[in-house]
């Protein structure tokens, strides 16, 4: 996965660098931490490993940087 999202922020840069502007960088392990201990069970190891190469985009400024991710599915952080 870690190689691919590399690959995706390449090419993010390269051709929209609006939108790869807008991704967040990795999530802080205290985040994550926080929220599993919030929702009071182990979060799913995939999604652990996607919010550790990136935490999502900043929902109050992504309207005009495009849609990285699937139209209306913005990623909770």
């Amino acid at each position: 996965m870690e190689e691919t999202w590399r690959r995706i922020m390449a090419l993010l840069s390269e051709h929209a660098p609006v939108t790869a502007r807008e991704i967040r960088p990795p999530a802080p392990a205290s985040d994550l931490d926080h929220l599993r201990n919030r929702v009071g069970f182990e979060l799913p190891p995939e999604l652990l490993a996607w919010w550790a190469l990136m935490d999502g985009v900043d929902d109050q400024r992504v309207r005009g940087a495009g849609y990285l991710i699937p139209k209306g599915y913005l990623p909770l952080r």
